[in-house]
This record gives structure tokens, sequence and C-alpha cells, in this order.
């Protein structure tokens, strides 16, 4: 687990990002709790991964996180295929 959690009351933690990956490119780093995805709210694992499945390599979203120090960040993310489920 991270050492510091964002301070948010819902959303999915990021635990880690893989190295050079989209939302290691954009900034997201363990402790971070991802809020919206194209303005939608998230709020638990499930959901993120409920809406993400909408979604292929090579689209671009938007993902709202907010960080450990509680500042909040909206970036686009072409998406890349992740590992293997």
């Amino acid at each position: 687990m991270p050492s510091e959690i964002a301070p948010v009351s819902s959303g999915t933690l990021i635990v880690g990002t893989i190295c050079r990956s989209p939302a290691a490119s954009a900034g997201m780093t363990g402790g971070a709790v991802i809020t919206a995805i194209n303005g939608h709210a998230v709020g638990s694992p499930d959901g993120l991964v409920r809406m993400l499945s909408g979604f292929h390599p090579g689209d671009t979203i938007t993902v709202t996180w907010v960080t450990p120090s509680g500042h909040r960040t909206t970036s686009s993310l072409h998406l890349a295929a992740g590992p293997p489920q």
C-alpha cells in the first residue's frame, strides 16, 4: 500500500503504475485516487472496470484523479494495451 492516500471519500485507489504507461506518463502515482472518467464519477474499482470495458487500446479518455497531497488533476490519456488478465 502507498504510504499516503488522497483525501477523498470515493473513487479507485491507484496502488502503483507501470513504467512508461499512459497513467505514469500523465503523472498518476501510488496513493492517488481516480474520481472520474470522461466526467462520470468513479465510485469503486468495479465501477472503473465497467467504465473502461467500453474502450479499446488507441482510444483517448479524460481521467480525473486526486493526488495524495489533495491536488485534483484532469488529463487526457491515450489508452494502450494492458497486461494479460
